[in-house]
């Protein structure tokens, strides 16, 4: 069974997608074809400058093989 990997939003979403293209041993094109991304975009998301609707980050986030966990905040 693999590894999952998760993603957190207040690590930055382009930086952990970033890392995770990096583990699986793709590249920024191999990720862009398998998501359906226009040339270059995936570029700007890692680096946080180009706002990105949640369906494309699922689907960037398929290619990648990996899940995103949504859980209830704890109170504090």
């Amino acid at each position: 069974m693999k590894d999952k990997k998760y993603i957190k939003i207040e690590d930055g979403i382009g930086q952990t997608i970033a890392e995770l293209r990096k583990e699986r041993g793709l590249t920024q094109k191999e990720v862009e074809e398998r998501a359906n991304l226009y040339l270059h975009s995936l570029s700007r998301i890692e680096n946080d400058k180009f706002d990105v609707s949640f369906r494309k980050v699922l689907e960037i986030v398929n290619s990648l093989d990996a899940d995103i966990l949504i859980k209830k905040r704890e109170k504090e």
